[in-house]
């Protein structure tokens, strides 16, 4: 998919660099994005900076479309975007304590979610929202009452990766070692892969 500044891809792995995974880039030239279409196969340099503080400012260059999807693509399905008030599908997670959660459990109380990879090594991507989310869990724990009203869940979409140790590992370091309860508001997950 895209939008007036990005691509959406299911990339192939990056040897040595990161593991294959869907994710938005931005385009160095927004000015190609009218000639991108989903189901197109693509060629691309990926450029990131890199310096103390990990990879940054990813951007994609250099865009060839090796294979065109049908001008009249139409996606085989098409997805509701769901409105405020709307039910959400009770979905199945595994937590970082290998026990199974699903959303409904969270019934009546504001959930906020991200997705993540806990090998994306783009600090503009995965870490960065990981690190708000710490910083989001931090400002809540000061209001116990505001607390006890919400919860955060990051969900992996890597499943032959992030297995519960590997996501409970993952949380650890970006929660206050202190908080010896921080994974009863956290919740990492990730769903089976059939799913």
């Amino acid at each position: 998919s895209t939008d007036a500044t990005h691509v959406t891809l299911a990339h192939e792995a990056i040897p040595g660099f990161m593991e294959a995974m869907t994710m938005p880039y931005k385009l160095k030239d927004p000015s190609i994005v009218s000639e991108l279409h989903p189901g197109d196969t693509i060629t691309a340099t990926l450029h990131v900076i890199q310096d103390e503080g990990g990879f940054h400012d990813a951007e994609i260059d250099n865009i060839v479309i090796v294979a065109q999807a049908r001008p009249d693509y139409k996606p085989a399905k098409q997805y509701n975007v769901p409105k405020a008030g709307d039910a959400v599908p009770d979905f199945h997670l595994l937590n970082q304590s290998g026990q199974t959660i699903h959303l409904d459990q969270f019934h009546g109380k504001v959930l906020v979610a991200t997705f993540i990879y806990t090998r994306c090594p783009l600090e503009d991507y995965c870490p960065r929202m990981t690190h708000n989310f710490a910083q989001i869990d931090r400002t809540l724990a000061k209001d116990p009452a505001l607390y006890r009203k919400t919860h955060l869940l990051s969900i992996s979409f890597d499943p032959k990766y992030d297995t519960p140790s590997v996501l409970k590992k993952y949380g650890q370091s970006y929660m206050d070692s202190q908080n010896k309860g921080a994974f009863a508001h956290w919740d990492f997950a990730v769903p089976p892969a059939k799913e």
